[in-house]
């Protein structure tokens, strides 16, 4: 549990102290998990993680994981073929 921060290709992924899961950049691909294709120029909260404290978070090429502190693992994005 800390702040930690991860790149993927042209985006973004941070963990604040309190659990809570930021994405921004580009989200061509559903990368930012915010539930649409729209980017993001500043970094925005993940909602559908909201509840769920996210201790790390790891961004791809195209696509993001996030482990919480239940030990379940999130994906969203394109994981390719």
């Amino acid at each position: 549990s800390g702040e930690s921060v991860s790149a993927g290709v042209a985006f973004g992924a941070a963990v604040a102290s309190d659990g809570r899961l930021f994405t921004w950049g580009d989200n061509s691909d559903g990368q930012l998990g915010h539930g649409d294709l729209c980017a993001r120029a500043l970094p925005t909260v993940v909602s559908a993680l909201a509840g769920t404290r996210v201790l790390r978070a790891e961004a791809g090429a195209t696509s993001c994981l996030a482990l919480s502190a239940a030990r379940d693992v999130y994906s969203w994005g394109h994981a390719g073929e």
